[in-house]
């Protein structure tokens, strides 16, 4: 699970620095008068929304799971105590047997 989650923030990082020179050189060569105003207020947001996501990825962690500030011995423990639950909670639940007479 964890080379999953890095592999996923690895791609999005590389979408974000292909897409981010393009935006910039479209800025510049469609409004001129606006030069490094438009692209520093790009990057403003994009640090803002960076900012806030992770705001926002910290809380979530800290209500739920406390997976990502713990050591990987302990984000192992909780993440088979969590499979350990989910197997528990999706056994079906034993049909009462029939009684014949």
């Amino acid at each position: 699970m964890l080379g999953s989650a890095y592999g996923i923030v690895i791609a999005m990082e590389n979408i974000g620095l292909s897409i981010g020179p393009l935006l910039v050189s479209l800025m510049h060569s469609t409004s001129y008068k606006a030069g490094y105003f438009a692209v520093s207020l790009l990057n403003l947001l994009e640090a803002l929304a960076g900012t806030a996501l992770a705001v926002y990825l910290f809380h979530y962690d800290y209500t739920h799971s406390h997976v990502l500030l713990a050591n990987s011995r302990r984000a192992d423990a909780i993440q088979r105590e969590e499979k350990r639950k989910a197997r528990i909670l999706s056994k079906p639940a034993v049909a009462p047997q029939q009684i014949s007479l």
